[in-house]
C-alpha cells in the first residue's frame, strides 16, 4: 500500500513540475495573444506588465499593470488601466480554439471613457411627437470576441468620462460593486452595480444591460436599465437642504441617455424657508459625457401647489459647478405655499390661489439660494385673504369706503378678498414688482415698488383709484367739508385718484397718503 501511495505521489509531482514548465513555456503566448484580442478589440495599443498561466489545480491566467491606450494615441489618458486581473478558464480555452472564460476579476480597474457628438437633438421639442425620441442603435461591427465570459467582477471601479468642452471637468464614478455577465460577441452585457455619487452624495443601485461596445467611439455604446437612489443629502448645495430618494429607469448611449423617474424629498427647505415634501416626476436627456441635463419636463409639487419646468442643468468651461436654467409655469398654486417655501413663519402674509410663469436662473456658487437665485415672470392671485387681522381690517375697510358705505352700514363687507397681478424680479433676496395690480371691490391699486426676502422690509408706491368721491368715503361734516375738492381728484370716470404708499416690514405695515413721492413710473 505504501509502495503504491509512494508512485502516486511521484506522478503528481511529476505531473504538476510538468504543467508548471508547460505554463511557463506559455505565458509568452498567452501575453502575445491577450494582448492581440485586446487591441482588435478595443482599436488600441495593449501592454500587459506581467502574465502568469496556471494548470493546476484549475486553469487560470493572471496580469499585472495592464494599460490599454485608445487608438494607439498617447497624448490622451488610457482607456483602461487594470492592476490586476485574474481568469479562471479551462486547458482547451487555454491550448485550443474552445473559448470559455468563467470568471474574470479585476482588481484596481479604470475606465476614462472619451466623449463624443452629444445627440441630443434626436429628442423632440413637441412633447406630443413620439417619433423624435427613438435613439438609434449603433453599429456593433467590429466589436467580436473570440470567447464568451461567464461572469466579470470588477469592485471598486473607477468610471471617468472625459468631458467635449476643453476646460470643463471629467465626470467621476466611484462603483464599490460591480458584476458583468454573459460578456460576448456581439451582445449586450448584463450588469448590477453599486456606485457612490458625488453631488449630491448618496449610494445608486442600479442593474441593466451595457454594450455591444462601439470601439470606433466608445461614448455611443448602449446602456439601458434601471435605478434606486436613496439617501441624497442636498445639504451639499448651500441654501437648501433635504433628503432625496429617486426611482426610474434609462436608455440610450453614453453621451445620450433618455432619464425617466420620480423624486421624493420629504423635507425640501430652501434656505430659511419651512421644510415642505417635494416630489416630482420628470423625463429627462442626459449627456453621460459632461452630467449636463436636459428637462422634458418635470413635474413638481409640494403642499397643494404644482408646476411644469422645462429647460437643462448646464456646466461652463472653467466654472466650477453647473448653472440651472429653467422655464416655470404653474396653473394650480396657492400663494401661502409659495411664500412658505422661501420664508419660515407660522402664518403666512397671505392665502389663496395663483398662477405664474417665470424665467429660473441658480448659477454655481457658495452663497446661500436666496443670494444667487435669479427670476423673471409674472403671477394672478385671486381669492387672496391676509392672515394678519388688523391688515384684512384694513382691506375690508377700504373697500367699504371706496364704494362708499359707512362702517356701520349693513352693506359693509368683511374679510373681503382681493386680487393681485404683477410683473416680478427676484434678485439678491430682493422681490421687486411692476405694474403690481391690487383690486378690491370699490377701489384699484396700482403700484410698484419692493420687498426683502430677508428684512421683511416693504417700500411700495402708486395710486388708488377709487368708486366714491372723497365726500361718499366720510360722513357728517367731514363729508361736507371734502365736497369742493372732490372735483380735483375725479379721474377718467373714478370718483377719486389718490397717491399712496406702502411702506414698513411684514409685521408691521405702514399705508398711507403719499403726495411728495415722485413715480417713476
Amino acid at each position: 500500500m505504501r509502495k503504491w501511495l509512494t508512485v502516486v505521489a511521484c506522478i503528481l509531482v511529476i505531473f504538476g513540475i510538468a504543467a508548471w514548465y508547460v505554463a511557463v513555456r506559455l505565458e509568452p503566448a498567452v501575453k502575445a495573444r491577450t494582448e492581440k484580442i485586446l487591441a482588435e478589440r478595443f482599436d488600441s495599443t495593449v501592454t500587459i506588465g506581467r502574465l502568469r498561466v496556471t494548470l493546476l489545480p484549475i486553469a487560470s491566467v493572471s496580469a499585472d499593470n495592464v494599460v490599454i491606450q485608445y487608438h494607439h494615441r498617447s497624448d490622451v489618458p488610457p482607456l483602461i488601466k487594470i492592476r490586476r486581473f485574474t481568469a479562471r478558464t479551462d486547458i482547451p480555452s487555454i491550448f485550443g480554439d474552445v473559448r470559455q472564460i468563467h470568471l474574470v476579476k479585476l482588481e484596481g480597474l479604470e475606465i476614462r471613457i472619451p466623449s463624443g457628438t452629444l445627440r441630443h437633438e434626436q429628442f423632440a421639442k413637441d412633447d406630443d411627437s413620439d417619433s423624435g425620441n427613438a435613439l438609434q442603435p449603433t453599429d456593433d461591427s467590429g466589436n467580436s470576441m473570440p470567447f464568451l465570459i461567464s461572469e466579470i467582477s470588477a469592485d471598486g471601479t473607477l468610471l471617468e468620462i472625459l468631458p467635449k468642452k476643453e476646460g470643463a471637468e471629467p465626470l467621476d464614478f466611484e462603483i464599490k460593486q460591480l458584476k458583468l455577465r454573459s460578456v460576448g460577441p456581439h451582445r449586450p452585457m448584463a450588469f448590477v452595480a453599486n456606485l457612490m455619487n458625488a453631488k449630491p452624495p448618496g449610494l445608486i443601485q442600479t442593474e441593466g444591460q451595457f454594450g455591444p461596445w462601439q470601439k470606433q467611439e466608445p461614448s455611443a455604446t448602449r446602456v439601458s436599465g434601471k435605478y434606486v437612489f436613496r439617501d441624497a443629502d442636498l445639504g451639499v448645495f448651500k441654501g437648501i437642504s433635504g433628503t432625496l430618494a429617486s426611482t426610474g429607469d434609462y436608455e440610450g448611449e453614453l453621451d445620450s441617455i433618455e432619464v425617466r423617474g420620480t423624486t421624493d424629498t420629504p423635507n425640501f427647505q430652501v434656505g430659511r424657508g419651512s421644510p415642505v415634501r417635494l416630489q416630482t416626476t420628470f423625463n429627462a436627456l442626459v449627456d453621460g459625457t459632461s452630467g449636463d441635463t436636459f428637462l422634458r419636463p418635470v413635474e413638481a409639487s409640494f403642499l397643494n401647489s404644482s408646476f411644469v419646468c422645462r429647460g437643462g442643468i448646464a456646466g461652463t468651461p472653467g466654472v466650477k459647478g453647473k448653472t440651472v436654467s429653467l422655464d416655470v409655469v404653474s396653473k394650480e398654486a396657492r400663494i401661502q405655499d409659495m411664500l412658505a417655501l422661501v420664508v419660515q413663519s407660522k402664518n403666512s402674509l397671505m392665502m389663496g390661489k395663483m398662477t405664474f410663469q417665470s424665467k429660473f436662473l441658480l448659477p454655481p456658487g457658495d452663497q446661500e439660494v436666496l443670494d444667487k437665485l435669479y427670476l423673471k415672470g409674472k403671477f394672478n392671485l385671486s381669492g387672496a385673504r391676509f392672515t394678519n387681522a388688523s391688515v384684512q381690517d384694513k382691506i375690508d375697510t377700504l373697500s367699504n369706503r371706496g364704494r362708499g358705505i359707512k362702517k356701520d352700514s349693513p352693506q359693509a363687507g368683511d374679510d373681503i378678498a382681493s386680487h393681485f397681478a404683477a410683473n416680478f424680479t427676484l434678485r439678491r433676496a430682493t422681490l421687486s414688482l411692476s405694474a403690481l395690480s391690487f383690486s378690491v371691490p370699490g377701489a384699484h391699486v396700482r403700484l410698484n415698488g419692493h420687498y426683502g426676502l430677508k428684512s421683511e422690509a416693504l417700500d411700495f408706491h402708486g395710486h388708488i383709484r377709487l368708486r366714491a368721491t372723497l365726500s361718499h368715503m366720510v360722513s357728517g361734516w367731514k363729508s361736507l367739508l371734502l365736497k369742493p375738492v372732490d372735483p380735483f381728484f375725479k379721474k377718467d370716470g373714478a370718483g377719486a385718484v389718490l397717491p399712496i404708499s406702502i411702506t414698513g416690514t411684514k409685521s408691521d405695515p405702514h399705508y398711507g397718503l403719499d403726495f411728495h413721492h415722485k413715480d417713476k413710473s
